[in-house]
């Protein structure tokens, strides 16, 4: 346990053993900015061993997914995930994400964390990084969204639906991770740890046994072309998803989406697609009828120069990766 100095309020750095796992879901539960990826079990599964941020009797929380790279510890976003923050039911300790960022440099030499957006929160911009995402609010009918679609992705949905592909419905989670490792194929630079797909098997999995994920597949000739999960909280559903050449020309991810936001039209939820400030992405979650919305992301390194260089050089073969992407 160690006390972090804040602006008018308290706060404690715990390890993981230290966290009242119960208080913890409870914060997050009834937070304004709840988020599917910071319940307890979720972290558990991806990134065992978390340690947290706690700001005064479990009136906010932050996830701190740390890792020892070459001797230094670092602050990052896990794979996978997008966006965390501080978690809260007052607005002012949802705002202090950059002033505790800023405090935790102190501790880590690489800090890269992002944090959830939120209406009605003011994020001090100038200490922090604008960054985009978009958002679909799901309660209203389905043919209201759908009207909301550009022209191009209600062609699209038309033209996986012509293709007479079958959707399979919580399935195999093994047919997402196949088309992920495809996609790194001549990008082995960029290829992830087996333990890291394992834990994206396993969160989906356990999402699914808890009623609150969702996996759809598309096959062709018997193999995955393309799949999307969609992990949900109370407020917010966030999506993950994936396809190969036959699915990008079939279409299938449009189709996978749509069919997601007809099933949960309606309901008072939103879908958080998660970015991105790539335009082909952006371009494809905006056509849905999503709105652009900022989130702070904070940055802070004190790394040497080899490893300032292969940070960026991994940067670049990401950005070659997005732009490919759909």
């Amino acid at each position: 346990m160690k006390e972090i100095k804040l602006n008018g309020y308290s706060a404690i750095l715990l390890r993981h053993d230290e966290i009242d796992i119960k208080r913890w879901d409870e914060t997050v539960r009834n937070s304004a900015n709840e988020s599917p990826v910071v319940y307890s079990w979720v972290l558990d599964i991806m990134h065992p061993g978390w340690n947290a941020v706690v700001v005064g009797d479990y009136e906010g929380v932050m996830p701190l997914t740390t890792s020892k790279v070459m001797f230094s510890e670092h602050l990052q976003m896990p794979y996978d995930l997008q966006n965390f923050g501080v978690f809260s039911s007052d607005s002012g300790i949802i705002g202090l994400f950059a002033e505790i960022c800023i405090e935790l440099t102190k501790i880590y030499r690489l800090i890269s964390y992002s944090s959830v957006v939120i209406d009605k929160v003011d994020f001090d911009y100038s200490k922090s990084k604008k960054r985009r995402t978009f958002l679909l609010d799901l309660n209203k009918t389905y043919d209201v969204i759908r009207a909301s679609y550009s022209h191009g992705h209600k062609r699209n949905v038309n033209i996986f639906k012509r293709s007479n592909l079958t959707i399979l419905e919580n399935k195999d989670s093994i047919h997402l991770l196949q088309l992920k490792e495809q996609m790194w194929q001549g990008r082995e630079f960029l290829r992830v740890p087996v333990k890291i797909h394992r834990r994206l098997k396993a969160l989906i999995e356990e999402s699914i046994k808890r009623s609150c994920g969702e996996i759809y597949t598309v096959l062709w000739e018997g193999k995955p072309v393309s799949s999307a999960f969609f992990l949900e909280g109370k407020d917010r559903s966030v999506i993950l998803h994936a396809s190969n050449e036959i699915g990008k020309r079939n279409k299938c991810a449009f189709g996978l989406i749509d069919k997601y936001i007809k099933r949960h039209s309606e309901q008072s939820m939103i879908l958080d697609f998660a970015g991105s400030d790539v335009d082909g992405i952006a371009d494809f979650n905006r056509g849905f009828g999503a709105s652009e919305c900022i989130y702070p992301m904070f940055e802070n390194e004190r790394l040497g120069y080899g490893m300032r260089m292969l940070k960026r050089m991994r940067l670049k073969h990401k950005l070659h990766y997005f732009l490919n992407k759909f």
